[in-house]
C-alpha cells in the first residue's frame, strides 16, 4: 500500500541495531579474504545417494564444519585471538555458526556454538545442528534482546569489543566461524564478510560447470567459499596453505565415508 508521502518510516528493530553494532566492530579487524571454488562432486554424490536410500538429508554445512575443524586441528595457531600484545591460543576448537530464525516476522541469525568440535565426528556435528534447527521458538533468547534498547549504540559497541578480548567469552564462542548464506542464485556467487573471527568461512552458492577429468569433459558440482582471515594473526602464505588443506579435505569426501551406501 502506497503512503500519501511517497515513503514509509519504520523503526530499526533491536536485532538490526545489534547486527549494525557487530558489523561496525568487525570492520575494525584487519581482515583479508580468499575466494575459492571447490569441486564437491564426490561428497555431494555420497549425500545424494544416502538420501535416496534412507530419505535423510545430510547437512552440507555440517560437512564443511567438519572439514574446517580438521584443517584447524592441523594448524592450531589459527585457533587464537589477540589480547593486547599477546596471542591467546585456545585448546578446544569451538565453531561458531548461525541458524536463521523467524522471530515475530523478522529473519534473525542465531549464533550456535559447536563446542570441542575437534573431538566430534561428522555425524555428531550434523545431529547437533539438526537439534538446534528443530528447537522451539520459546527456547530462544533472541526475544530477550530488548534490554539493548536502553543502552546507547556506542556503549553496545564497547561491550562487543570487550567480549572479543575476553578469554572466557572467546573460549565459549570460539574464534572460528562458519556462515552459510543458502541457495540464493543459480550461478557462482561469493559473499565477502567484514571479518570478526580469526578464520571465517562463508559458504556461497553451489553450481555446476564442465571440467576436464582424465581427458574427458564431465559436468561437476562446485561450491563457492570465501575464507577470511585476521591479518593480525595470519599471513598470506600461511592462509594459502591452510586454504589448500581445507580444499583438499572438502573435495575428497573422505569424512563422509561412514555414509557410503
Amino acid at each position: 500500500m502506497k503512503s500519501n508521502t511517497g515513503y514509509q518510516i519504520k523503526p530499526l528493530t533491536i536485532h538490526r541495531r545489534l547486527a549494525a553494532d557487530a558489523a561496525t566492530v568487525a570492520k575494525e579487524q584487519n581482515a583479508f579474504h580468499c575466494l575459492i571454488e571447490i569441486d564437491i562432486t564426490e561428497p555431494r554424490r555420497i549425500i545424494k545417494r544416502y538420501k535416496e536410500k534412507t530419505k535423510e538429508t545430510l547437512s552440507f554445512t555440517a560437512y564443511i564444519i567438519t572439514c574446517l575443524v580438521q584443517a584447524v586441528d592441523q594448524n592450531r595457531y589459527l585457533n587464537s585471538f589477540c589480547k593486547g600484545r599477546k596471542l591467546i591460543i585456545l585448546d578446544d576448537v569451538n565453531i561458531n555458526t548461525f541458524i536463521e530464525r523467524d522471530i515475530n516476522g523478522e529473519k534473525i541469525p542465531e549464533s550456535i556454538v559447536i563446542s570441542s568440535a575437534q573431538t566430534k565426528t561428522y555425524k555428531q556435528i550434523h545431529d547437533e545442528l539438526r537439534l538446534a534447527q528443530n528447537q522451539r521458538k520459546d527456547y530462544l533468547n533472541l526475544n530477550r534482546a530488548n534490554w539493548a534498547l536502553y543502552i546507547p549504540g556506542f556503549i553496545r559497541r564497547i561491550i562487543i569489543r570487550r567480549v572479543m578480548h575476553n578469554i572466557s567469552m572467546m573460549k565459549h564462542y570460539g574464534v572460528i566461524s562458519v556462515s552459510a548464506v543458502g541457495k540464493s542464485v543459480t550461478d557462482a556467487a561469493w559473499f565477502i564478510p567484514l571479518g570478526g573471527a580469526t578464520v571465517l568461512v562463508t559458504i556461497g552458492n553451489i553450481f555446476k560447470k564442465p571440467a576436464l577429468i582424465e581427458e574427458k569433459t564431465e559436468l561437476r558440482e562446485y561450491v563457492c567459499l570465501t575464507v577470511s582471515f585476521n591479518h593480525n594473526i595470519v599471513d598470506g602464505a600461511n592462509a594459502a596453505r591452510f586454504t589448500g588443506c581445507l580444499s583438499t579435505l572438502v573435495k575428497s569426501g573422505t569424512l563422509l565415508n561412514d555414509f557410503i551406501i
